[in-house]
């Protein structure tokens, strides 16, 4: 049998198991599938399937498992590390969740949700909302991205410093292993020690275990009062002190702590012209801060008087708290919109990085005069998670230079960045991931044991190498 029947062969086999229509193999509704949102991957997969169920998703993996066909499973591609890229048209299918969307069991008294993989994270914040709760994983992809997907990477974002990680969030997990069998760890109970806990093997591991789809989630008061304000500074040196000073004045109140260096506002300025500055004057330097409380605090003058201790302290220079909903949502927009003004600019450098909070002036000084040096041309911008130690370390390239180009000088200026934040014992991913694009610098920086212990773990659960061949636990070429 030639290469052409043998793809034919298996092509019938899948659409038997998953319907006709839901097998895509060709022609420009593959698109959206094969190109991952950063445009840095063009995928070739034998063919792209959506399932409708858990036993769908086992049976597909159970054909998979005994034809040597790998699979990469998929959420919302709003990844941004290469880890659903497969270039094997012959020895890969891309497996996308989105056809499992149902919100199964949202128990409000409990305060607990059970979802299907595929529901949009955006979906499942405002399902809780409607019953008086918060689900607080939230980030720039939330309207896109697949819960499935989120717990795969053990996704981060805005809420973090409050309400910690997927990892943290997670009570259960229903998951298909390669060979099609279907692990069932979904749980609504906040205390449950029976031995291993299972689930917290496949958060973060980036579908190279098995494939999600579903999950039981914390859920959390709604707050019924927020306070947004957005303050100036002389430059980041000072942020940790002002960090320091929030979370003791504002103690577990406080949810979001954004360091937002003054070319990323003008980023956002450029790019939606709709946007306007917050304040009369420009400063190097601005920290976003988010108070929220479900209880009737005084959210209003507990913020009000911690911007008039810090400004007495001489740590901000000047600053505006929000008057309203409409006011706190300008803010934030600026705030998505600078990362959305950095894709508009074609092939650039991105990093996730995360060193100690104490570390974070000291690192991205050094960064930045590493970055000088390899990449004089660049335009360097540092913003992210102060609470979490989270600094996005990117550089735009100059006007002109084409995306070939600017790939060409990328690899240079990551090692340059990487050196520096070893010598902080920092992590190369907060919150992204490893995926493809940073496995080389991932396992450079692996001890023997933990490689060993990890690699251990893939070869018992996949012992083929059959989910997501070439993410997380395969050397690659790039990175």
């Amino acid at each position: 049998m030639d290469v052409a029947e043998t793809s034919e062969r298996h092509l019938s086999a899948l659409r038997g198991i998953a319907g006709q229509r839901y097998v895509l193999s060709e022609g420009p509704d593959l698109a959206p599938y094969t190109r991952d949102w950063s445009g840095d991957y063009q995928s070739a997969p034998l063919c792209v399937i959506f399932p409708g169920d858990t036993e769908q998703v086992a049976a597909l993996a159970a054909y998979c498992w005994q034809n040597g066909l790998a699979i990469v499973p998929q959420g919302g591609n709003t990844g941004l590390v290469g880890g659903c890229h497969t270039d094997d048209r012959l020895g890969a299918v891309i497996v996308n969740l989105k056809r499992m969307n149902s919100i199964r069991r949202l128990d409000a008294e409990n305060y607990t949700v059970e979802v299907e993989a595929g529901c949009i994270v955006q979906e499942v914040q405002d399902a809780a909302a409607a019953r008086g709760r918060l689900f607080p994983l939230s980030f720039g992809a939330q309207g896109s991205a697949q819960v499935g997907g989120a717990v795969a990477t053990n996704a981060g974002g805005l809420n973090v410093l409050r309400y910690g990680m997927v990892r943290d969030l997670l009570l259960g997990l229903q998951v298909v292993l390669p060979d099609g069998q279907i692990l069932d760890c979904r749980s609504r109970l906040r205390k449950d020690n029976r031995g291993l806990d299972l689930k917290q093997l496949f958060v973060g591991s980036e579908g190279a275990l098995g494939i999600v789809t579903a999950a039981s989630f914390k859920l959390f008061p709604y707050p019924a009062h927020r306070e947004t304000a957005l303050l100036a500074l002389g430059s980041v040196d000072g942020v940790v002190a002002l960090y320091n000073l929030a979370r003791t004045h504002c103690a577990d109140l406080m949810s979001a702590f954004e360091l937002i260096p003054r070319r990323c506002l003008e980023l956002a300025f450029d790019h939606q012209s709709a946007l306007r500055d917050p304040l009369d004057a420009p400063y190097e330097v601005y920290v976003l801060i988010e108070l929220a409380a479900s209880g009737p605090l005084d959210l209003a003058g507990l913020i009000v008087s911690l911007l008039e201790e810090a400004m007495e302290r001489g740590l901000v220079l000047d600053g505006t708290i929000a008057a309203s909903q409409a006011q706190s949502q300008a803010i934030w927009a600026i705030r998505e919109s600078m990362v959305e003004a950095q894709a508009a600019r074609g092939r650039h450098l991105r990093t996730d990085i995360s060193v100690p909070v104490s570390a974070l002036p000291a690192f991205i000084h050094q960064a930045e005069q590493a970055l000088a040096r390899v990449a004089p041309n660049w335009q360097s911008i540092a913003y992210g998670h102060i609470g979490d130690g989270n600094v996005h370390f990117n550089a735009l390239p100059p006007a002109g230079l084409s995306d070939a180009e600017a790939g060409k000088a990328i690899p240079d200026m990551l090692r340059a960045i990487y050196t520096v934040l070893d010598q902080f014992e920092g992590s190369i991913s907060a919150e992204h991931g490893i995926g493809r694009s940073r496995l080389g610098a991932f396992l450079a920086r692996q001890d023997g044991v933990s490689a060993g212990l990890g690699q251990s773990v893939k070869s018992l659960i996949d012992p083929r190498g059959m989910m997501n061949p070439g993410c997380l636990f395969v050397a690659d070429k790039e990175g």
